[in-house]
Order: structure tokens, then C-alpha cells, then sequence
């Protein structure tokens, strides 16, 4: 039987590369395929030196989810019609500021109120979307899918590992 091939879409971003990680630990066997913008860019010959058994593809799309799309492609009946939620944390923004403060040493940056304030007011799908991050939230079963994924980082540590801020 010729190996299972899998395309993972955005090979070079941070939740291809991480896919692509997840896929190689849990199923070493399989071929995988990385599309990526650019073979000959930085970002591809890095991709292609960290992970040698890849196959780069060029073209232009966005990435999926990583560990649970890579857990998906690797069972496919046992996803099939399957939505999680997926979250790492449940954060309050000041929660949210604090955090990145302590790990970051620098200040969240954010947008002016004022621009922020006239979306919400100026388009009111934006608000009611706001209104219901503040008062419902994901619903995702954060307890769940770190019994799942014990690897998944949360807030914090995606400040630390994953994350392109330079963390002091």
C-alpha cells in the first residue's frame, strides 16, 4: 500500500510548522506535502532543513488549525462531523494585559479607542460579535482538550515559545 500523502496549506507559518511537527511525532510514516508562497524563500529552506522528509509545494492559501487538524487527518472517522471549540485559556482582558506585561516587559499594544468605539458604533454586526465574546465567550471545553492535548500552551507560554513578540 503507497504511503498516506498530506498537504498541509501554509507550511511555513507558525500553525503549518507546528502541524507539520505534530503529524512527523504522531505518524512518522506518512508523506507530507508543505505549500508554501515561496520554496525558494528563507522561510521554505528553513522549513525544508528542519523537517528534510517534507515535500515543499508552492501556491497561496491559509493554514488550518495544527495538533487537531493534524489529529483529524490521522483519523478521519473518528472526526468526521466533529466541531470542537478550541481555547487554550478563558482570559479577561485585563487578565490579558497583565499577562503579556510580565512576559513580554512591554505594554499590549493597542488600537485607539477612538477608531475602536466608531466600528462598534458604525457597524453593528462588529459590536454584537464584542457583545457576545464579553458575555458568552467560546464555550470551548478548556479542561477537555487539555486532557487531549497536554502539550497545548496556554496565553502565557504562547508568549514565550510560539509567538513572534521578543520576550524580555
Amino acid at each position: 500500500m503507497a504511503p498516506r500523502k498530506i498537504l498541509i496549506v501554509g507550511a511555513t507559518s507558525q500553525q503549518g510548522q507546528a502541524t507539520i511537527a505534530a503529524l512527523n511525532q504522531r505518524s512518522p510514516t506518512i508523506e507530507i506535502l508543505g505549500l508554501t508562497r515561496s520554496v525558494s524563500s528563507p522561510k521554505g529552506q528553513a522549513l525544508q532543513k528542519k523537517f528534510p522528509n517534507i515535500t515543499l509545494v508552492e501556491g497561496d492559501v491559509r493554514a488550518p488549525e495544527p495538533v487537531f487538524a493534524a489529529r483529524a487527518l490521522l483519523d478521519p472517522e473518528e472526526w468526521h462531523g466533529k466541531a470542537v471549540g478550541l481555547a487554550s485559556c478563558e482570559m479577561s482582558f485585563e487578565e490579558v494585559r497583565v499577562a503579556f506585561r510580565e512576559v513580554v516587559k512591554k505594554e499590549l499594544p493597542m488600537t485607539w479607542a477612538v477608531v475602536a468605539k466608531s466600528v462598534l458604533w458604525w457597524v453593528p454586526d462588529a459590536k454584537t460579535s464584542f457583545e457576545w465574546f464579553r458575555e458568552s465567550g467560546y464555550g470551548a471545553d478548556i479542561e477537555a482538550l487539555r486532557k487531549m492535548e497536554p502539550g497545548m500552551q496556554d496565553f502565557r507560554a504562547w508568549l514565550r515559545e510560539s509567538s513572534r513578540w521578543s520576550v524580555q
